[in-house]
């Protein structure tokens, strides 16, 4: 009996898969091809822009969320109450 390896996947992207649809797409316009593409594409930009190793994962996700307390926290301090409205009929405030 022979032990078989677990088949490793190719990253997304890698140009190693063919789709079916392949040949079809290959003459058809760039707008018919646009979203088969798509979520590959996006799956292909968010593999490259997350961090790999658990050490800067953690990093990325503590710098990351110390960047959006700091953003609502100015945003909290830029807010000012609105002047009560004009009253039209006396031309000053309510």
């Amino acid at each position: 009996m022979t032990s078989r390896r677990p088949r490793v996947l190719p990253p997304l992207g890698a140009g190693a898969v063919i789709p079916p649809a392949a040949p079809v797409l290959a003459a058809a316009p760039w707008w018919a091809a646009l979203p088969g593409s798509l979520p590959g594409g996006l799956a292909l930009a968010l593999q490259a822009s997350l961090p790999r190793t658990s050490k800067d994962r953690l990093a990325w996700w503590r710098d990351r969320r110390r960047h959006r307390e700091d953003l609502a926290r100015s945003r909290a301090a830029q807010v000012r109450p609105l002047p009560p409205p004009a009253n039209p009929t006396t031309g000053g405030a309510a």
